[in-house]
């Protein structure tokens, strides 16, 4: 099979899920629109493309000590997604070897998608009073009943 290189324009999807890394966790929202990114970009602006769109679904709930993941292949469980690297060097191996990986495919490369994920750490009421979850839950639910 040939080997095709990395494209300099990637597709990517984010998706924002419930939990803790490497747990089982549930999207909160449907996968993202498609993202395209440049490689040579680096990086931060891959970055900021993803804290764009996760700001457009949850304003005000971004937080910059978030980690990004990649699901390096397709077929890939959650306990194996992989931090996404800051560092150039790096990142580019990280992106080459999830792209020659997807030559495996039936379908090869063709309709690669970079998958990227988000955690958003749900709270926990382990820790809290019944009357605090109850408190919560209601407020919760007044929230929703007002969309």
């Amino acid at each position: 099979m040939k080997i095709i290189p990395l494209p300099e324009l990637l597709t990517c999807r984010l998706s924002i899920k419930n939990g803790e890394p490497f747990d089982a966790c549930r999207d909160k929202f449907p996968p993202s629109p498609a993202l395209l990114y440049k490689v040579s970009e680096g990086y931060s602006i891959l970055r900021k493309k993803i804290e764009e769109h996760f700001e457009s679904k949850l304003p005000g709930q971004w937080k910059p000590t978030f980690d990004i993941y990649l699901k390096p292949s397709n077929n890939a469980k959650q306990k194996k997604f992989e931090i996404v690297c800051q560092e150039t060097a790096a990142l580019l191996a990280q992106l080459k070897e999830v792209w020659n990986r997807a030559r495996r495919r039936r379908i090869g490369q063709a309709g690669f998608e970079l998958e990227l994920i988000i955690y958003l750490p749900c709270r926990r009421h382990r820790h809290l009073s019944a009357a605090q979850v109850l408190s919560e839950s209601m407020s919760s639910c007044l929230e929703w009943q007002h969309f």
